[in-house]
C-alpha cells in the first residue's frame, strides 16, 4: 500500500471516528431540559429542586447581548422574587464575553452541549418536575410566562393562566 493511500485511509478512519463520537455526544443529551446536567454533575431538576416553583432562564452567553430586553425583564422580576429565579448559561463565556457578563447573577453552567439555536428558553421546575418549558425565545419576542406574570400575583397563578390559555385555544375558543 502506498504511503499516500495509507494516509488517506488513516484520515478517513479518524474522520469517521470523530463523526461517530460527535453523534454519540449529541445523542446523549436528554430531551427534557430538566435532565440537562450542570458542571457540578447535578441535573437542573436536582439542582433547583424546591417545593415552590423556580424559573430557570437558560441562555448562551452570546445571547445576553441580543436578548437584553428579555433578560432585563427577568432580572426585574428576580428583585421581587429572589428565591424563584435562576439563570444558567449553556457554556462558559469566552474571554471577550466575561467583562460584559460579570455583573449578571449566573447560577450555573451546563455541562452538556446544547446548541445555541435551542436557546434561550425558560423552564419552571418544582419538586424535581418540569412544570413548564417555553418555546425558543427569538429576537424581541415576548415571553408568554412574563406576560402572564404581569396579570397575576405569583408564579403558580401565571402557570395556571398559561395552561388555561393553551387549553382554551386548543379547544377552539377565543383566548
Amino acid at each position: 500500500m502506498s504511503r499516500a493511500r495509507l494516509e488517506r485511509s488513516m484520515w478517513a478512519g479518524t474522520v469517521t471516528a470523530t463523526v461517530l463520537g460527535l453523534g454519540a455526544t449529541c445523542a446523549s443529551i436528554p430531551d427534557s431540559p430538566a435532565e440537562w446536567t450542570l458542571e457540578g454533575g447535578q441535573t437542573l431538576a436536582d439542582a433547583y429542586d424546591s417545593q415552590s416553583a423556580t424559573v430557570v432562564l437558560i441562555l448562551d452567553p452570546s445571547q445576553c447581548f441580543t436578548c437584553a430586553n428579555l433578560l432585563s425583564q427577568w432580572l426585574d422580576w428576580r428583585t421581587e422574587n429572589p428565591d424563584a429565579f435562576r439563570m444558567v448559561m449553556s457554556r462558559s463565556p469566552e474571554p471577550w464575553e466575561r467583562p460584559k457578563l460579570a455583573p449578571l447573577p449566573v447560577d450555573g453552567t451546563l455541562s452538556v452541549l446544547v446548541e445555541s439555536r435551542q436557546l434561550p428558553i425558560e423552564v419552571v421546575l418544582a419538586t424535581g418536575d418540569l412544570l413548564y418549558q417555553s418555546p425558543v425565545l427569538r429576537g424581541v419576542s415576548d415571553s408568554d410566562l412574563l406576560l402572564a406574570l404581569r396579570d397575576v400575583n405569583n408564579l403558580n397563578e401565571a402557570l395556571e393562566a398559561l395552561v388555561n390559555r393553551r387549553t382554551h385555544s386548543t379547544q377552539g375558543g377565543n383566548p
